[in-house]
């Protein structure tokens, strides 16, 4: 015999039996079954219906409360934002319908005071500590600063 004869595989007899087994053994659709069909398979245990539902359900539900606080956190950042510009929008009102005798710069910062000379609100470039005795009929009421947009920024407000 040469090395070629020896290395071809010798076929062997399979009797009826041993292939009624085999065929209970193997399968035909491997992907239809409801059982691991091969040795690399992952385990596959059948689960009951409302197991399913039930874990589906927990799971929509967090995933819906999560999503609905992150709505409410939005809205209340919204709110507030809200509140910001109603609030600036009044002060600006204020310093606009005041007496202003110069023209405000963008970005510097000016005081608002009642004047008991004039009855009225006077915006004005100088401190409360710059007046000295010639501001006494003054009443300081905010310290101020002009936004790009022409609205008023509150910076200290007495109390």
């Amino acid at each position: 015999m040469s090395k070629e004869q020896s290395k071809k595989p010798v076929p062997k007899k399979v009797t009826a039996e041993e292939l009624d087994k085999l065929k209970k053994l193997s399968i035909a659709q491997p992907g239809l079954v409801e059982f691991a069909s091969n040795i690399g398979s992952g385990v596959v245990a059948p689960l009951e219906e409302s197991a399913i539902r039930t874990s589906s359900h927990r799971a929509m539900c967090e995933q819906l409360d999560v999503q609905m606080a992150q709505i409410v956190d939005q809205i209340k950042l919204l709110a507030s934002q809200v509140e910001d510009l109603q609030n600036r929008k009044k002060v600006s009102e204020e310093i606009y319908l005041s007496k202003i005798t110069f023209e405000p710069v963008v970005g510097n910062t000016y005081y608002l005071y009642y004047s008991d000379k004039d009855k009225r609100k006077v915006l004005s470039m100088i401190g409360p500590k710059e007046w000295g005795k010639s501001g006494d009929h003054l009443t300081f009421i905010a310290e101020v600063i002009l936004q790009g947009d022409k609205t008023w920024k509150v910076i200290k407000m007495e109390d």
